[in-house]
């Protein structure tokens, strides 16, 4: 590799096996100003899986691989995980701004990076890009939504967690109100704001996946409800969602999974009983991982497992 690496502040130790984060400074002219984290297991091989994982508002790249455990499946499964860093001078809060015009279009700012980031890591890691995932908490759910409806092209899945839908927001105020639940429309509206602005677009988009707090007090759970219309549109879902409740013996999980005509999952939606963040499960057990801390939430639920078993990258 050409680029040049730092090595983040926590690392693999003999006696309790962590993850190391590598910051890349040169992969591409970053018009959003954004940095770079990746994490690369030994296990990697080509043509595996990538994984992008957007962190919320006053986090950072080391607090959402900590808190979310997505080096240690990447570790376990073998697949490559990139972070996006956002950068204070951009936003004092540390959120991506997927309100913002300027960084929710192709080809330009924050969006351009993060796609920048992509490209670097499908490259010099020859990754398979026809497996690229993204998935995002918050903020970074938002930003999460906009990857997915500016590229839908470069996407097989994505995973958004107390997410917003794509389309209705044009700036700060309209993106206070898409919190708190305001922007409600059909499956049709909501597509239409997709196909608009990929018009040239043969190809199928990507599948979804949602999970999102019943309790969450910043983002409504609405919001998650609006996005899988605005998804089982662009499928073509004509079906009634199979209703799961208490999703895998947990009673704090509640499951429409949404199917396409091979029977094949294509839009998911997690409620789950708790407030604001990421759900996870501490413990040893397989399906289990992430660490307890503001909005990492230990519901024997881990919704990264879960993300990666719907993008197909759990062995």
């Amino acid at each position: 590799m050409k680029t040049s690496v730092l090595l983040t502040l926590f690392g693999r130790s003999k006696k309790t096996k962590e993850y190391r984060n590598v910051s890349v400074s040169d992969f591409g002219k970053n018009p959003g100003n954004l940095k770079m984290f990746q994490y690369v297991p030994e296990s990697l091989k080509n043509n595996a899986p990538l994984v992008i994982v957007l962190h919320g508002c006053f986090q950072n790249a080391n607090a959402i691989a900590v808190q979310s455990g997505w080096n240690k499946l990447a570790d376990e499964n073998g697949f490559m995980v990139i972070y996006p860093q956002q950068k204070f001078s951009n936003n004092f809060k540390k959120c991506f701004n997927w309100y913002m015009e300027s960084d929710m279009e192709r080809g330009k700012g924050e969006v351009a990076s993060i796609k920048q980031m992509i490209d670097f890591a499908v490259n010099e890691n020859k990754i398979d890009k026809n497996r690229v995932f993204i998935t995002g908490l918050s903020a970074g759910g938002a930003m999460t939504s906009v990857m997915l409806a500016i590229y839908p092209e470069t996407f097989n899945a994505g995973a958004v967690m107390s997410g917003i839908p794509f389309g209705e927001v044009k700036d700060l105020k309209s993106g206070l109100n898409a919190m708190k639940g305001e922007h409600t429309k059909t499956g049709k509206e909501w597509s239409e704001y997709i196909k608009a602005i990929n018009t040239e677009f043969k190809g199928d988009y990507p599948r979804l996946a949602l999970f999102h707090g019943i309790n969450d007090p910043f983002v409504a759970i609405i919001n998650s409800e609006e996005m899988a219309k605005q998804y089982v549109d662009l499928h073509h879902i004509k079906t009634d969602p199979e209703i799961i409740k208490d999703f895998e013996n947990n009673p704090k999980v509640f499951l429409k999974r949404y199917k396409n005509n091979s029977n094949e999952d294509i839009v998911l939606l997690y409620s789950i009983d708790m407030k604001h963040g990421i759900s996870i499960a501490v413990g040893e057990k397989k399906n289990y991982g992430g660490k307890k801390s503001t909005f990492a939430y230990d519901t024997n639920f881990h919704a990264p497992f879960w993300a990666s078993k719907f993008f197909g990258i759990i062995k």
